[in-house]
């Protein structure tokens, strides 16, 4: 019979009437991977938040092994053994693994204490017990992302976690690096330790999950075991209607080219080769790493480069982000790089020339300045609203799909966001193939690119290894190619 870690009764917490849980009714048992799903807003960072301490609650009880308890802080939560893991990582780069597992653990880190061979046996029993392959003593600055994020979890392991919190922990890892988060995630419930995981990826819910909970509106929907779930039953509960092909795509008549690339060397791509067509959407497939990044950067004038462009027939050279503009083309990527193009937006929108470019590239500096101080000091440039990640990165793909174009280049557009929003995003992306509009399309999705594309190339470490029409292809070949 399952043993209760953590209940809550009429849990309630109102950050804005957008952003809030109201009466929330749950418990999570001792040793299960509990998932909760929803739409972007819905309230499933908020809970988290609750029950990490980070958003005390506003009216409610919680329990946890029995006791009710009160989380006025995260260090409260800490006390408890519950802990919350961090998207991005970070760590003591120069430093070696065992000492990025156990800094800071009274424990075992205590100068004089232990020595350094001792502190890396101490990690790599933890290691063989949750199943992770990694040198104790290695710099943790050679570790991948998705090796990082199972030292975290080993970190949280040793420190006697017995509640972990995992929010989208997989939307920075590239596809052939999630097995890892997987496979570590398994092993710890294997030893007793629970899971609450939040994702939108229903594959990771279904393949992971004992339970889900679908939270809407701030409210408790229902909780389900997915032992006899499916995806489409997933999205059922989710949205509330069934969907059988989430993807907007109608067959078209491809245009003259828009845009053709040949013998692109810059960053770390190389000889990169390809032509996008009016109508046209072109998936590029990878694990968005050095190569995408080198390519999308450079077609935003942002890498120098060595090769030809051809824009709408005619040879073009795209030195900075105003030439982009003026060329027509659109991108989303993320808010730093969006905030960095907007410095280079001229009041029309399309103006180019050197005064244009050296006035472009002061406000870059300046604002680049005053991250640095807000970075260092503390210093408040600007207090932004608050909205969670999926939130944001809705709200950033939905306005470059509405600006006027003739080049969209989209960079892993729907990561984070919720079913709805992304049968949306799919649904704009046909809309503008029908008017012509050349698309490149950047995932470490599988089915979207088969489900949305006309072409798909998949990139390696640094050129296209895989180049054809997305009719002649399917999911679990692409998936195999992400994989070499």
């Amino acid at each position: 019979m399952a043993q209760e870690l953590m209940r809550l009764e009429q849990v309630t917490r109102r950050i804005t009437s957008e952003f809030y849980i109201r009466k929330i009714n749950l418990t999570i048992n001792k040793g299960e991977v509990f998932a909760l799903a929803g739409k972007n807003a819905a309230g499933k960072s908020t809970l988290a938040s609750v029950m990490n301490g980070y958003l005390p609650a506003d009216s409610g009880r919680i329990y946890f092994e029995g006791q009710q308890v009160q989380l006025p802080d995260p260090g409260a939560a800490l006390k408890l053994g519950i802990i919350t893991l961090m998207q991005n990582n970070q760590g003591f780069e120069q430093m070696p693994v065992a000492d990025n597992v156990l800094f800071g653990n009274d424990k075992y880190y205590k100068t004089g204490k232990m020595s350094p061979r001792k502190l890396a046996a101490v990690c790599a029993e933890c290691f063989e017990k949750l199943g992770i392959a990694i040198d104790p003593r290695a710099p943790f600055y050679t570790l991948t992302p998705a090796q990082k994020q199972a030292v975290a979890i080993a970190r949280a392991y040793l420190f006697d976690a017995k509640l972990i919190i995992m929010d989208e922990p997989s939307s920075r890892l590239p596809q052939k690096e999630c097995e890892v988060l997987y496979s570590t995630v398994r092993a710890l419930r294997e030893n007793g330790v629970s899971i609450l995981y939040i994702t939108h990826r229903l594959d990771e819910i279904i393949k992971l999950a004992d339970r889900v909970a679908f939270i809407e509106r701030g409210k408790l929907k229902e909780v389900r075991s997915t032992a006899d779930m499916t995806e489409l039953d997933l999205i059922e509960a989710i949205e509330g209607f069934r969907v059988d092909n989430i993807y907007s795509k109608e067959p078209l008549e491809l245009g003259e080219p828009v845009l053709k690339v040949q013998n692109l060397s810059a960053g770390q791509a190389k000889d990169i080769n390809f032509t996008l067509h009016k109508s046209e959407v072109i998936a590029l497939v990878s694990d968005l790493g050095m190569c995408a990044q080198s390519i999308y950067r450079t077609l935003n004038g942002l890498l120098q480069y060595n090769g030809s462009i051809q824009v709408d027939g005619k040879e073009v050279k795209i030195d900075n982000p105003l030439t982009a503009n003026s060329l027509r083309i659109v991108s989303a990527i993320d808010e730093d790089m969006e905030e960095t193009l907007s410095n280079y937006d001229s009041k029309d929108g399309r103006a180019v020339g050197r005064f244009a470019v050296l006035s472009a590239r002061f406000r870059d500096t300046i604002n680049g300045v005053g991250k640095m101080l807000n970075n260092v000091v503390g210093l408040k440039l600007q207090q932004k609203e608050y909205m969670t990640g999926g939130y944001r990165q809705k709200e950033l793909v939905l306005r470059t799909l509405a600006k006027d174009g003739d080049i969209y280049i989209l960079v892993d557009p729907t990561n984070g966001i919720d079913l709805q929003t992304k049968m949306r995003v799919y649904s704009d992306i046909a809309q503008l193939a029908k008017h012509g509009k050349g698309i490149l399309y950047f995932t470490n999705d599988v089915h979207e690119a088969v489900g949305l594309a006309d072409r798909i190339l998949v990139l390696g470490t640094n050129t296209i290894v895989f180049d054809k029409n997305a009719k002649e292809t399917d999911a679990s070949t692409l998936a195999k190619l992400l994989k070499e």
